[in-house]
């Protein structure tokens, strides 16, 4: 087969044209995400504990419509009865550990906002550090050596949470700061 060698002179106007409006949109879009990244992150993980509280209330309501809501959040959680919360007799579409990890990662998120020049991320050390409880819990429940209650799930959710936003969201912030300066010089 013939190797085809284009000339820039070959492109169409109208597909130049295409092109620079393609490459501009992603450009405004990724500039726009990397200005907002925070409150998009903030927002995802709220709503996923938002919507998983509702799921009970709608089953309460009309359990057509929340089926089906509760049976894709089986993508993110185990959701055994006996490790999630209940709410007007209903499940919570989410286990009580991942309640409070995004939960945590949400509340965690605001509260990084208004500290988000000023706050040095967490060690990888102090990390390893806040993850152990929710280790400890998580393996040795596996494990079959014990059961976990909903007092400690919840906390070693929150740890994590909370641990993840201390690590993660320095970086991010610095990052998507890197990023939108040096798209803002182009």
């Amino acid at each position: 087969m013939d190797e085809i060698d284009y000339e820039i002179d070959d492109i169409s106007p109208a597909r130049r044209a295409f092109d620079r409006a393609t490459v501009g949109a992603i450009e405004s879009l990724v500039y726009f995400l990397a200005g907002h990244w925070l409150f998009i992150l903030n927002t995802i993980h709220l709503l996923i504990v938002g919507v998983a509280f509702v799921v009970p209330v709608l089953m309460h309501i009309s359990p057509g419509i929340a089926s089906p809501i509760f049976n894709s959040y089986h993508l993110i959680c185990h959701q055994l009865p006996y490790r999630s919360y209940f709410l007007f007799g209903y499940q919570v579409a989410v286990c009580q550990r991942d309640v409070a990890i995004y939960l945590s990662l949400g509340l965690g998120g605001i509260a990084f906002s208004f500290v988000r020049t000023r706050l040095r991320p967490l060690s990888w050390r102090g990390y390893i550090l806040l993850l152990m409880p929710i280790a400890v819990d998580g393996f040795t429940q596996l494990l079959g050596l014990r059961e976990s209650d909903w007092i400690l799930r919840t906390i070693t959710g929150s740890l994590f949470g909370v641990a993840t936003v201390w690590l993660a969201f320095p970086y991010l912030q610095v990052g998507m700061q890197e990023l939108r300066e040096s798209m803002g010089r182009q």
